[in-house]
């Protein structure tokens, strides 16, 4: 199984990073690889993922163990878990996944779901744009689509 992914899932994803060094107005820009020991900064960009309109109040924290929410993260490294982690100047910046999850419509059962966040600070400075044009790259090819 751990050959399959590697083949089949990362080593093109890899094949599409190593190639990534973006310079930007705001510094060094570096990609890699989402992995399952990420797991505090995954829910920490999950958690920027989940919105709330501006004019509520940001919900609480331990909406992060909630079932639904989990799903997004937790068992991080599956078969078809593809996900990438934007830095800036080495700092986290932001990130973005492709994650088969349980979906009640079955048109769209077999695709995998979109989640995509940035930190407040680099907003605005098209990084996540370039998240979502690296991770198509990669998925155009395996994935006849994806949810939002």
């Amino acid at each position: 199984m751990e050959k399959y992914i590697l083949s089949t899932v990362l080593k093109p994803l890899l094949q599409v990073i190593t190639r990534v060094k973006i310079v930007m107005n705001t510094g060094s820009i570096s990609l890699r690889l989402l992995t399952p020991d990420d797991t505090e900064l995954h829910k920490e960009l999950i958690y920027i993922a989940l919105w709330d309109h501006p004019d509520e109040p940001r919900r609480p924290r331990s909406v992060l163990e909630s079932p639904v929410v989990k799903a997004y993260y937790e068992d991080w490294g599956q078969k078809d878990d593809v996900g990438l982690l934007v830095f800036v100047d080495g700092q986290p910046a932001g990130f973005i996944q492709l994650r088969m999850k349980h979906c009640i419509t079955d048109q769209y059962a077999d695709l995998p779901e979109l989640a995509i966040a940035v930190f407040p600070q680099y907003h605005r400075q098209g990084i996540a744009g370039q998240l979502f044009e690296k991770l198509l790259d990669h998925a155009q090819p395996r994935f006849k689509g994806i949810r939002l």
